[in-house]
């Protein structure tokens, strides 16, 4: 079966990029505000895709391709190495969600996702106890991903503490975790808290006394 590649040229990509809002030493209102813009950019190059597959001039192509019910095009914000959870549906068959045989590769998932590695001390002997999501990759998508997994809360039962740092998720999608995982403790810190107090819950040992 071929692979089609496409790729964005880096020199249109960072001029593009370069034109994004710059603050020096922002406060949270506007890393949301970049956040915001680079989201929009972002959307533009996938339009921009999917706006070219169904250009008259190659479209009866791709519609053949489809007609296998394998095929799918995805957006990968990768150069070089692609992995498949971090694979986004473009367009053609839409694929059958990814689902996991436990906790553990559920939480890897995500981190894998959000193109980091998962924290060695958030399993023991296989069971979650502990999760922490940092970083800006994480948004309201990851709750969901959690949410929509058939056995999430049996699959999780382990879990004590869930520590959030320097996310994008939001207070609805906060309250989800919360309601989705009742008795467990959580920490949220947001990006402008993390800057200030330039501490990290990941190193704060009373968390991983299990």
């Amino acid at each position: 079966e071929p692979i089609f590649k496409v790729s964005l040229s880096l020199y249109c990509w960072a001029e593009e990029y370069d034109e994004l809002p710059y603050f020096e030493d922002p406060t949270e209102e506007e890393d949301r505000i970049f956040d915001q813009a680079y989201e929009r950019m972002i959307e533009g190059k996938k339009k921009a895709l999917v706006e070219a597959i169904e250009d008259s001039r190659v479209f009866e192509s791709f519609r053949k391709l489809r007609a296998n019910p394998t095929f799918t095009v995805y957006w990968v914000d990768e150069e070089f190495a692609y992995i498949r959870d971090k694979m986004e549906f473009l367009w053609g068959n839409i694929p059958e969600p990814l689902r996991f045989s436990s906790g553990t590769q559920l939480i890897e998932h995500t981190f894998k996702k959000a193109g980091l590695y998962p924290n060695l001390k958030s399993s023991v002997d296989g069971r979650v106890k502990a999760i922490h999501w940092k970083g800006m990759a994480f948004d309201d998508s990851y709750v969901h991903i959690l949410k929509d997994h058939p056995g999430v809360s049996d699959m999780l039962k382990d879990l004590e503490h869930f520590v959030i740092t320097a996310t994008r998720i939001t207070d609805t999608g906060i309250a989800d975790l919360k309601k989705l995982f009742p008795g467990v403790t959580f920490t949220v810190t947001s990006w402008q808290e993390y800057i200030q107090e330039g501490s990290d819950p990941l190193y704060d040992n009373r968390i991983w006394e299990h």
